[in-house]
């Protein structure tokens, strides 16, 4: 059987799980119900990324912020396998166009495109009593 299974049961202890840096033993994470990740965190997910993840950015994760997957407002933790470099641009374009975020369990980020916005092409609609009128100064004949 399972060794620390059977501490745990035989001791009626859980384990909170922790996270450290095998060469330095420096606590990288634990659980945690804060926004922000702590320093060892950044700096764990700024090595790890290298570089800002948004397709085409090679700005230098150090100079990138760490931006929740699965968002914080929704339950997504602030956990290393949650977070992600992203440079300052592309971690306001992500929130304001309304990109996802998806990371699969070999690391690739995959961004998805926010539902495209009806655009309104063509003529303007005629006024209400249905007669089009012609700016002052424009010949009737006037051609684009």
């Amino acid at each position: 059987g399972d060794v620390v299974a059977g501490i745990l049961d035989r001791f009626d202890t859980t384990i909170a799980r922790v996270l450290l840096d095998e060469r330095t033993g420096v606590l990288i994470e634990t659980g945690t119900d804060t926004y922000r990740p702590s320093a060892p965190m950044r700096r764990f997910i700024q090595y790890r990324d290298g570089h800002c993840r948004f397709p085409g950015c090679a700005r230098g994760a150090t100079r990138c912020e760490p931006d929740h997957i699965i968002p914080f407002s929704r339950g997504g933790p602030t956990t290393i396998s949650n977070l992600v470099s992203l440079c300052t641009h592309h971690h306001r374009v992500k929130h304001q166009a309304g990109w996802t975020l998806t990371m699969t369990p070999r690391r690739p980020l995959h961004l998805d495109r926010p539902p495209p916005t009806p655009v309104r092409h063509g003529p303007r609609q005629p006024p209400p009593d249905g007669r089009l009128t012609l700016p002052p100064g424009l010949p009737v004949n006037a051609r684009c």
